[in-house]
């Protein structure tokens, strides 16, 4: 019904449908239905997680600026921790970028290197959503592959 077609409660069930459905194997009419019982939340949703996607491999101030509206939007959601573990790898990126531009002019002591891929070890297995846990194992193999190298 109308009254309670954007509520607040129902725009969090909707997010957490679209969440739910994208990873189903339906059928067509089931997709059929969930699709209008998500409205375009769902579209939504995938276009600002794609938004994200995207930027990973642009600057610091795009990805800040990307992520400032979802998050807001996305509060309280099931798609909250999405955008936080996105800002979070996005962040531990950063770090490994200027890590390994610092290593290459001075090489890290082993404890140092240690201390730094255990931080992206711990940082990875705190993460809930695979792609960003992902990310971090190729970050910290990177790291890694720079040991000797430098």
């Amino acid at each position: 019904d109308k009254e309670t077609a954007d509520t607040p409660a129902r725009f969090k069930a909707q997010v957490a449908l679209a969440l739910a459905a994208a990873e189903l194997m339906l059928d067509q009419p089931r997709k059929e239905r969930i699709t209008s019982a998500i409205g375009s939340v769902g579209t939504d949703l995938q276009t600002a997680q794609k938004s994200i996607r995207d930027a990973f491999a642009g600057d610091a101030n795009s990805m800040r600026k990307l992520l400032v509206a979802p998050t807001k939007t996305y509060r309280g959601t099931a798609a909250a921790g999405w955008f936080k573990e996105a800002d979070l790898a996005y962040k531990v990126g950063l770090a490994v970028k200027n890590y390994l531009k610092q290593a290459a002019t001075t090489k890290p002591t082993p404890s140092v290197e240690r201390d730094f891929i255990k931080g992206l070890e711990q940082a990875r297995d705190s993460l809930q959503i695979g792609e960003f846990a992902s990310r971090l194992s190729v970050l910290t193999a990177q790291v890694r592959a720079s040991g000797g190298k430098l």
